[in-house]
């Protein structure tokens, strides 16, 4: 673009700003565009950076919203040699963001990550991370994506398959950084739909790309971090996802209570879906008032007796701890005349 060519125009070892938009799906499908303005493009340096960052989230109505994960959502970029991070910022309350960076690494390959914590960052729920691979080429920052950079669910799936051929240490041209970038040929506009891969390469098997890429659309759907989630299986050389911790109890408050009272239930391993887990006293099941994977508020049920609460969920069952079920008050007042 010509904004591009303007950038590429200026001096090398500048200090520059990294200018990335962060834009998620909610119900009305977002265009795929930079939220940075002409004027901070314009007054960028040739170590800037310019892109988009996109969760791609499924559209359901238990998933966060556009303004749930773009709002202060962190995007660093970390040094893939020693797992550091060289420089980060937060979001606005748009998505977009302006993150400085010290000069311009010619050569080296980094990951540009953007995280959130779902809910508000609030305590008990899962962060999300989408990454793509990044390098500066002395002229340019390019990345994954062809012609721009892009952070979406594609680029996390091929950061996701670059690492686990690394970690695992699989030789070939998949297990090797530099050469994933430019790989992504089209950004795809239909969500849902993988970004296409360059007509010809060789570095990717395409069908384990559109694997991974399933399971990060997965992984995000039940707020679960991607990057975590999805695990390289190499005993028959799969992915898969593996979002629960084994179910377990922790802890309850209180530990005892009469009948219709409230009790809060805390561990690891729960459905974020409440209503998918089981809480039971002594056998009995009770009504779950709500809950997300490490906390559950129930009510003690009609029925209950003293003796073991446990919990069901989709994943297995839990420990079991004690709790004493106490006789309740009721009873009429009368006045005195």
């Amino acid at each position: 673009t010509s904004t591009m060519r303007q950038l590429a125009g200026r001096g090398k070892g500048e200090l520059g700003l990294l200018a990335l938009a962060l834009v998620v799906s909610c119900t009305i499908p977002l265009p795929r565009a930079a939220m940075t303005t002409d004027q901070e493009l314009l007054t960028a340096k040739l170590s800037d950076i310019a892109g988009v960052a996109d969760f791609g989230r499924p559209d359901r109505g238990v998933a966060a919203t556009m303004g749930d994960v773009a709002k202060a959502a962190t995007v660093s970029l970390i040094d893939t040699a020693t797992n550091t991070t060289i420089s980060t910022t937060v979001t606005r309350a748009d998505g977009s963001f302006l993150l400085g960076v010290l000069g311009a690494w010619s050569g080296t390959v980094y990951i540009l990550e953007a995280v959130k914590g779902l809910n508000d960052n609030r305590p008990g729920y899962n962060a999300a991370r989408v990454r793509t691979l990044i390098r500066n080429n002395g002229e340019r920052w390019v990345a994954i994506t062809a012609g721009r950079v892009m952070i979406d669910t594609s680029t996390t799936a091929l950061t996701i398959l670059q690492g686990s051929y690394q970690a695992n240490n699989r030789s070939g041209p998949a297990a090797i950084p530099g050469n994933y970038i430019g790989i992504i040929e089209t950004v795809s506009s239909v969500r849902g739909v993988p970004d296409t891969l360059l007509t010809g390469q060789t570095v990717v098997d395409p069908v384990a790309f559109n694997q991974v890429y399933m399971l990060v659309r997965s992984a995000l759907d039940i707020d679960a971090d991607p990057v975590a989630a999805v695990r390289y299986n190499g005993g028959n050389d799969t992915f898969s996802v593996v979002t629960a911790l084994p179910p377990a109890i922790t802890g309850i408050w209180p530990s005892a209570g009469s009948v219709g009272s409230e009790v809060t239930v805390y561990g690891q391993g729960f459905s974020v879906d409440a209503e998918a887990n089981t809480v039971t006293f002594n056998g009995t099941p009770a009504v779950i008032k709500s809950g997300n994977s490490s906390m559950l508020v129930v009510t003690v049920p009609e029925g209950a007796t003293t003796g073991l609460l446990s919990v069901m969920t989709p994943g297995g069952s839990s420990n079991s701890t004690a709790f004493t079920v106490v006789p309740g008050f009721s009873g009429t007042f009368r006045g005195t005349s």
